[in-house]
């Protein structure tokens, strides 16, 4: 094992570090480049955090690293939270990007003010929030990545069935998620629906090879990318953990809650070869919940 530091017991990106630079491979397979700094470009507010000081993260064997990826664009309100649960989580090897789409409101300020516990920070416009989870995820060097976007609350209890399953080098991990407007607890099942969204996004950690053999999220869907990406997922047939442990709480609405994401689904569903029962249960479903907002 690297020769590795705590910087400080108390959070979970502080406690396993290393001042060795550690060495990226690109493999052929991969559809795009693992980067440890994102390149420059026009219009960047800001880029920081542990990286920039030196400090860097590498995988283990018995200590699997993961990246856990929040992306926001003016999320002031929900930021705060999201931050504090990540460093809250009791794995002892977690590394935390947080892409901002180059905010004016105060999120920027409430990352600066935390960059000695984020591992890497930006802070640019992109083009829509599934560019920005690809950003991400680009300059992840865990195992595995978890997208916990800034009204997504992780919860610790679960950290100790993720390395577990992450030890066991399942391909997915599927974690339940709580609804904070209902209660409701979602799920996921070997019996996968693909006419919806088979996992809770929220809940959904993947090896981050696979990520990238699958070119990440395709930014041509601005609403439903994560619903295209996990229908090319199913389809390579993964090794799937289904958990029990409530993961994240989540946050009602958003980018896909909205009616222009019908017309997106539609598409995934015929791009991705869904046969003909599969796609009127999903305009059904679709009619439902967006016609109806059932």
């Amino acid at each position: 094992m690297t020769n590795t530091i705590c910087l400080d017991e108390n959070y979970s990106t502080t406690r396993l570090v290393t001042k060795e630079k550690p060495e990226i491979v690109n493999k052929p397979e991969d559809k795009f480049e693992t980067v440890l700094f994102l390149p420059e470009c026009e219009g960047r507010k800001g880029e920081g955090g542990l990286r920039a000081q030196g400090y860097f993260k590498n995988s283990y064997e018995d200590k699997p690293l993961i990246s856990i990826i929040t992306v926001v664009f003016n999320g002031e309100k929900a930021l705060k939270s999201t931050i504090e649960a990540v460093f809250s989580m009791p794995n002892k090897n977690l590394e935390y990007i947080i892409i901002d789409g180059g905010s004016n409101d105060n999120s920027l300020n409430i990352i600066k003010n935390c960059e000695n516990k984020i591992d890497y920070w930006l802070s640019e416009k992109d083009n829509g929030i599934y560019d920005a989870m690809n950003k991400g995820a680009r300059v992840a060097n865990g195992s595995y990545l978890l997208f916990a976007n800034a009204d997504d609350i992780l919860q610790p209890s679960s950290g100790e069935e993720i390395l577990e399953a992450m030890k066991l080098s399942f391909d997915v991990i599927s974690m339940p998620v709580r609804f904070i407007e209902t209660g409701y607890v979602w799920k996921s099942t070997k019996f996968i629906k693909k006419y919806r969204m088979p996992f809770p996004h929220p809940g959904l950690i993947v090896k981050k090879s696979i990520f990238s053999k699958l070119n990440g999220f395709d930014t041509r869907y601005k609403y439903s990318a994560d619903y295209d990406f996990i229908l090319k997922l199913l389809n390579k047939k993964p090794n799937i953990y289904f958990g029990n442990s409530v993961l994240s709480n989540f946050q009602l609405g958003g980018a896909s809650s909205n009616n222009a994401a019908l017309i997106e689904n539609i598409k995934i569903r015929y791009r991705n070869n869904l046969n003909i029962v599969n796609q009127v249960l999903g305009l059904l479903h679709d009619f439902k919940r967006f016609i109806f907002n059932e």
